[in-house]
């Protein structure tokens, strides 16, 4: 996903702004965001088990 998101970039910058590039790099980032939030709900559902097995 970095890689994808650097080339990206590094395409944006080297072409000027295309919508087709701009629409993947937001694409990644919802992407990325969906999986920070995913690790999140998982954390919080972890941190609820480990006071209950004390």
């Amino acid at each position: 996903m970095k890689k994808e998101y650097k080339t990206l970039s590094i395409e944006l910058t080297k072409n000027g702004p295309d919508e087709l590039t701009v629409d993947a790099l937001i694409n990644n980032l919802k992407f990325r965001l969906n999986l920070m939030y995913r690790l999140k709900e998982q954390l919080k559902q972890l941190n609820a088990i480990k006071p209950s097995q004390s």
